[in-house]
């Protein structure tokens, strides 16, 4: 479990740094925040398959990887993002 808390914290920071950055063009600075959030999604889906965890285990981190997303969610750039991430995980 601490693996995944490490992960959460490691992708925590990418996000941090991406609203301080600076970007060429509207297209670079989207695809990359796209980029740094689809490891949100991956990770869920990796905790999800991960045997060795117990339910309660996979549903904390599942829930604070959606916290995670939810409180770098705020411009309407950002909700799409963050709605093609849900429905990925709600449909798999």
């Amino acid at each position: 479990m601490e693996k995944y808390k490490q992960e959460l914290d490691r992708i925590s920071a990418i996000l941090k740094n991406f609203y301080t950055a600076k970007f060429t063009s509207s297209e670079k600075e989207y695809e990359t925040n796209k980029t740094n959030k689809q490891q949100i999604r991956q990770l869920v889906v990796r905790i999800k398959q991960d045997q060795d965890l117990s339910g309660a285990e996979q549903q904390y981190l599942v829930n604070e990887a959606l916290m995670l997303l939810a409180k770098n969610t705020g411009s309407a750039e950002d909700s799409e993002i963050a709605e093609q991430i849900l429905d990925h995980l709600f449909l798999s």
